[in-house]
């Protein structure tokens, strides 16, 4: 709701940003990105320019935990750090709808300029305690399966042997396109493409 996407978020942030004194922004590029050189995000990622503006590429070694332990606040699109972030006590800021955004894990701007609002703000981290709910969550929901071994959201083995639902030609066309590592410039797009949509079905 802030932003078209997350490279307009960025581009928005790091423009504002140049008008503040005694602020530095560190884009921490995630280090999954190394492995798509073909990614166009990527590219326009590093090619970003500000005066006070410090880009880590995603195959740094420098550790994105330290990072955070000596920033004075953490702006994330939806990624756990921004979880984690407030588990170490730093102010967590989130530029986008995901699944904490109710949790008062992280301040949660309705606009651009409210966002920049707590960027000039000294703010005081969210409770500890509603990091380490959503990460308990996260690692005992469910029942853990007996039977059967997923590999993807669709696709897995029951007892050895490989089954997946009965799709149509259309979407088989699609997941061969996504599985696809021959093809992993259009594979992002579909995938990215297909989030927005399910995200803007969730969101309207």
């Amino acid at each position: 709701p802030l932003y078209i996407n997350q490279s307009d978020g960025i581009t928005r942030i790091i423009k504002a940003c140049e008008t503040l004194e005694n602020l530095h922004v560190y884009l921490r590029i995630h280090p999954f990105m190394a492995q798509k050189a073909s990614n166009e995000n990527l590219r326009y990622l590093l090619n970003l320019k500000s005066k006070n503006l410090t880009i880590i590429p995603p195959a740094s070694k420098l550790s994105t935990y330290e990072l955070v332990r000596n920033a004075s606040k953490v702006i994330t699109f939806g990624s756990t750090i921004g979880v984690e972030a407030t588990y170490m006590g730093r102010p967590s800021i989130l530029a986008a709808k995901t699944f904490y955004d109710a949790l008062n894990i992280a301040y949660t701007p309705a606009s651009h300029d409210e966002l920049m609002a707590l960027i000039r703000q000294n703010l005081e981290p969210k409770p500890k305690e509603n990091a380490l709910m959503y990460g308990y969550f996260w690692g005992t929901f469910g029942v853990k399966f007996e039977y059967y071994e997923p590999h993807d959201f669709d696709r897995g083995t029951f007892l050895g042997k490989k089954i997946e639902a009965e799709l149509g030609l259309k979407y088989k066309l699609i997941q061969a396109v996504f599985h696809n590592k021959k093809m992993l410039p259009l594979s992002e797009k579909l995938r990215l493409r297909w989030r927005e949509r399910v995200m803007n079905r969730y969101l309207g």
